[in-house]
């Protein structure tokens, strides 16, 4: 695991050469939390496709139209997104789906009370 900053034109710092670029990245309910707009959310799909290899895989799972999560029983804002929007921004970042799933939380993760927190995406991506 690499701390870094997606909303920083060089997420980790620093550009990485060919040789340094990754051939895999997973980003686990993470972007939606560090983006603040569409665009930022667009932008970001961007910036990590700058640090895999040319056909590298990237997966992302995060929540679909959710607005807050909590962890560690603190709760924080995230950035609501459609599954549109995804789609959208995987192709302007220049990705190839392989495999996307989308689903309702299963019972357990939600009552039912709250219509906010019930949908998830986990997409598998490859840059093309």
């Amino acid at each position: 695991m690499l701390p870094g900053d997606i909303m920083q034109s060089n997420p980790l710092g620093a550009p990485l050469e060919n040789e340094d670029k990754f051939d895999l990245i997973i980003a686990s309910f993470c972007l939606t939390a560090g983006c603040h707009t569409e665009a930022d959310y667009k932008l970001a799909w961007k910036r990590l496709a700058t640090l895999l290899s040319p056909g590298g895989v990237l997966i992302v799972t995060e929540p679909l139209e959710e607005s807050w999560n909590e962890v560690g029983g603190t709760t924080f804002k995230v950035l609501s997104i459609t599954a549109d929007h995804l789609k959208e921004s995987i192709n302007d970042a220049g990705f190839h789906v392989i495999k996307h799933v989308q689903e309702i939380y299963t019972p357990g993760w939600n009552d039912g009370n709250d219509p906010d927190k019930n949908k998830w995406h986990f997409t598998v991506t490859k840059k093309m």
